[in-house]
């Protein structure tokens, strides 16, 4: 026998099968999975990051800060008020142009999150130069940061 005979009745009884097993209805919501308020950070027990003490401090301030060896590009990640200055900083690479090292109103734009993500087109090396590259978790707690305003 050939498909197409039984495709018209494979196709109705996939059909009822689907609405017999439906748990409930438009009106009665609260038996669909995604129905409800969605939970919250706060929710479920996840802790947002603070990439000041939780990354730069561990992982960038050997490098730069003004109580470190050295103060390469004239970024200090450990002082105080680092995202205002950072947001008005530029960048001193030679290839890196006028770039905002933070850039408030364009987050991806901003060579510090370029940096630390390795995105392609970036200018100059991915940051840190030593020890291990960011999790993904930590380059989206350092995009948090920018998009909070430092907070």
């Amino acid at each position: 026998m050939k498909f197409r005979q039984f495709a018209p009745l494979l196709g109705f009884s996939l059909l009822a099968a689907g609405l017999w097993a439906c748990p409930g209805s438009i009106d009665d919501s609260s038996l669909f999975a995604d129905s409800g308020p969605k939970p919250t950070a706060s929710d479920s027990g996840a802790k947002a990051c603070n990439a000041e003490t939780e990354i730069f401090a561990k992982k960038c301030v050997s490098c730069h800060s003004t109580a470190g060896k050295s103060n390469f590009a004239n970024l200090d990640l450990q002082a105080s008020g680092v995202y205002d200055r950072l947001k008005v900083q530029k960048s001193t690479g030679a290839n890196c142009g006028s770039a905002l090292v933070v850039d408030p109103n364009n987050v991806d734009n901003s060579l510090l999150l370029k940096k630390v993500s390795g995105t392609h087109g970036m200018c100059g090396n991915k940051m840190p130069l030593t020890g291990d590259s960011l999790t993904a978790t930590e380059v989206a707690c350092v995009k948090s940061w920018i998009v909070g305003g430092g907070k």
